[in-house]
């Protein structure tokens, strides 16, 4: 009895320590299989590693592009500024020591313009230089200055513009710069032009207030043009 006893004991034994062999194994491969990286696990953390770059990517542009931006209004805010103080200084001038008239250009002295002045083409077998840039002359009322902006684009040589300002609407000072703000703002973006300023009433006829002095501001472009 006390043998069979002990052969008893000894296959639980075996069968404890084979069942626990089992179950290790088991376990064992139940993590290897928890472990294990499936094909579309792969791809969906590929998907997503390459959503998270373009993302980033699209931030940095975008960061890029509003800091570009920023620089470029700053840099037009200055530039504007310093246009619109050279005009306001040329308001000043202009009403402390009236400028000289212009040259005269008439039919009469066409002949003469020919042969003296530098801006003038001679009638026959003129070929322009290439070294040689044609300016464009224009004069104009501050209700017609919006129509540069499309002007700027498609003359890219100089360009002389000459302002007709009316002189009582610069008497006040504190207006002058609200009086100006859109030529700046033409300039500003236009930097091949020169804007000249013409006072009606400092180097014209006072008494004639109704007239618009297109011949003297021609000739005052003209005058201007290097």
């Amino acid at each position: 009895d006390r043998r069979k006893e002990m052969e008893r004991d000894g296959e639980i034994r075996q069968a404890d320590e084979k069942g626990n062999t089992e179950n290790h194994n088991h376990l064992k491969s139940g993590d290897q299989s928890t472990n294990a990286t499936t094909p579309d696990n792969r791809q969906h953390e590929e998907d997503s590693r390459q959503r998270q770059q373009k993302q980033q990517h699209h931030e940095q542009q975008e960061f890029s592009r509003k800091s570009n931006a920023n620089v470029k209004a700053k840099e037009f805010e200055v530039s504007k500024k310093a246009i619109l103080e050279s005009l306001l200084l040329q308001i000043q001038h202009q009403i402390e020591s009236p400028p000289k008239n212009p040259s005269l250009r008439t039919l009469h002295t066409l002949d003469e313009d020919l042969s003296l002045s530098l801006n003038s083409c001679p009638k026959e077998g003129f070929s322009l230089p290439k070294d040689v840039s044609v300016t464009l002359v224009i004069q104009c009322s501050m209700d017609r200055i919006w129509l540069l902006r499309e002007t700027c684009t498609r003359w890219p040589d100089p360009i002389v513009l000459v302002v007709y300002i009316p002189h009582d609407t610069i008497k006040d000072i504190t207006v002058r710069s609200i009086l100006l703000d859109p030529i700046a703002d033409i300039v500003t973006n236009c930097p091949q032009m020169k804007v000249l300023l013409h006072i009606h009433g400092s180097d014209d006829d006072p008494a004639d207030s109704s007239s618009y002095p297109v011949n003297v501001m021609r000739n005052k472009g003209l005058d201007a043009v290097s």
